[in-house]
């Protein structure tokens, strides 16, 4: 893979994690307790960023998805070290 292309996967990730992280601690901290609709929200943000941001740049924004593909052997480890701090990064912004 071509450095411009690892950057801008690694740049799609923590944008896709940090959107992500962010309706999630906003919906935590206004204490909405419906769980369909924290859900709804979630699955609907996840579709937005998996149309606003080209499929064949990861696209993955959870970490836990990350680490399989890279134990499946789908994902090379470098690009794996720089997507996990992405998305670690992403969380802290998002909590500031």
């Amino acid at each position: 893979m071509k450095l411009n292309n690892r950057v801008s996967s690694v740049l799609i990730e923590f944008a896709g994690a940090l959107l992500l992280s962010l309706v999630l601690l906003n919906l935590i901290y206004n204490r909405l307790n419906a769980a369909l609709f924290q859900a709804a929200v979630t699955g609907l943000v996840l579709l937005v960023m998996l149309v606003l941001f080209p499929r064949e740049n990861s696209g993955y924004f959870n970490p836990a998805v990350t680490i399989a593909k890279w134990t499946a052997r789908k994902l090379q480890t470098v690009e794996t070290v720089f997507f996990l701090l992405a998305h670690g990064l992403a969380g802290v912004v998002a909590w500031t």
